[in-house]
């Protein structure tokens, strides 16, 4: 079985929650039974509950812009995540990591000890991103649960309104929530650690797949600047290999689009709403207390979330335009000329940038992410403006 040290991590944790599928030549027939059937209750309900905040939204009776633009960012919120999630499962993303889990295997049994030493400093790097997102989620997450202690809303009960403790997510539901509290609370709990497990369970595989090919690159570029005179052995062999792993990251690349570029545009169009409402819900009420530094706190969390993302596209950029340059740190001008054209070729296939898109329209890249906040801002100006005219 190869290793899989480098995807252990955020694989294990979605499997937890059943958002990431399990080989049957993994494990037993009835254990892969079970799993199916649990992953289906997971992603079944978590996508019944997204339905039931719409349902809610459309039938609520008394309109509060407050609670408005708080039920709508977290609809906005896990619509994009139901979507990863499914992205995380399908064919595309499941090649990709046996890809990764087979190259790791690879390195580990037959690279030289530069190789082995890059590839492990990305595998902790890797590691540390998984564990900062999902201490991020749980933050994030903590204090919708301390809602009903500082929130009470007003309901109509038989003609009387009467103050109740607030639930933390809006929803419908089939029955009086407010009557039958804590079962309603119960089944919240339960659905905001399944979304939250959601978007960080797919954010790290996500991230972890977008930082792959950057620790290629990395070994590439060491391939290359290893290429001195006093090398023993055939250079033509050496170059070879180069040069096939070349093509190897650039397929790579090629797979993670066609699998996420969908999925990026629609995080891309959410993703400035989603901030926007964060500040435009602090504007609304015209004060700053625990409900305003809960959204502050998501501003902040959507932040990280979204440098990260970017940040490791346009880290990928970079780095493959590097590769040009790790050539002319070797010693290829004491080369046969045949080394020396293999050399150009991968210089001239080198100077087309590698990018990860969103959807068939943009780079991913830090200018992008600016473009978003720019968007979020402009959005906020809007609701603002608007509000003030309607106040």
């Amino acid at each position: 079985m190869p290793s899989d040290n480098y995807m252990n991590i955020c694989i294990n944790v979605a499997q937890l929650f059943g958002y990431y599928p399990i080989d049957i030549g993994e494990t037993s027939v009835i254990r892969y039974a079970l799993y199916r059937i649990y992953r289906t209750l997971t992603i079944g309900y978590f996508g019944s509950f997204i339905l039931s905040q719409y349902v809610e939204l459309y039938c609520t009776k008394q309109f509060n812009i407050t609670d408005f633009f708080d039920n709508l960012g977290v609809n906005l919120l896990y619509v994009p995540t139901f979507l990863k999630i499914l992205t995380v499962s399908n064919r595309g993303i499941t090649q990709l990591i046996r890809q990764i889990r087979t190259t790791e295997n690879q390195i580990l049994e037959g690279g030289d000890t530069i190789t082995i030493t890059i590839f492990k400093r990305y595998t902790d790097y890797n590691k540390l991103l998984n564990k900062m997102i999902y201490t991020l989620g749980f933050i994030t997450v903590l204090p919708f649960y301390f809602i009903p202690i500082f929130r009470e809303v007003t309901i109509d009960i038989n003609g009387n309104l009467t103050k109740h403790s607030a639930l933390p997510v809006v929803g419908w539901y089939p029955y009086d929530k407010y009557k039958h509290y804590e079962i309603t609370f119960a089944l919240q709990i339960i659905v905001t650690v399944l979304g939250t497990a959601g978007i960080t369970c797919s954010d790290a595989i996500f991230w972890s797949v977008m930082l792959f090919p950057i620790c290629l690159i990395k070994i590439l570029q060491s391939k290359l600047r290893k290429l001195r005179k006093n090398t023993t052995g055939d250079y033509s062999l050496d170059i070879k290999v180069c040069i096939r792993l070349h093509n190897i990251i650039i397929k790579f690349v090629d797979d993670i689009n066609a699998s996420m570029n969908l999925m990026m545009l629609i995080d891309f169009l959410s993703c400035s709403v989603q901030m926007g409402i964060s500040i435009i819900r602090i504007i609304i009420t015209g004060s700053f207390g625990l409900p305003e530094i809960f959204a502050v706190e998501f501003f902040a969390a959507m932040l990280i979330q979204l440098f990260v993302f970017y940040g490791l596209a346009n880290e990928l950029t970079i780095e493959s335009l590097k590769i040009g340059d790790a050539i002319w740190e070797s010693d290829w001008i004491d080369l046969p000329e045949d080394a020396k054209k293999m050399l150009l070729f991968v210089t001239f296939k080198s100077q087309k940038p590698l990018t990860l898109n969103i959807g068939q329209f943009y780079p991913m890249s830090l200018r992008t992410a600016l473009t978003i906040l720019k968007t979020a801002y402009s959005c906020v100006t809007l609701v603002q403006q608007t509000y003030g005219r309607n106040n």
